[in-house]
């Protein structure tokens, strides 16, 4: 993937998080939904891995998928 496909990818990943955090009411669910975009993340790297031989790059999806939806859960909370 090139650069600004990686870039996308991660911003992508960020997005969703935040959103999904962004619309979930109780903090057990957006707790939750933060584990669940990460577990989905993990299995769609793998699944292409596996599949396709294509790298994606997980780790800083990851991070990004933590740092965006942490930060909506803590603007949220105050």
């Amino acid at each position: 993937m090139p650069y600004w496909g990686d870039i996308l990818w991660i911003y992508g990943w960020c997005l969703v998080s935040g959103l999904i955090v962004w619309r979930m009411r109780s903090l057990r669910g957006q707790l939750c939904s933060i584990g669940t975009v990460t577990a989905v993340l993990y299995g769609v790297c793998i699944g292409i891995l596996l599949t396709q031989g294509a790298w994606l790059p997980l780790i800083p999806s990851l991070l990004a998928v933590t740092f965006g939806g942490g930060t909506v859960l803590v603007l949220k909370q105050l």
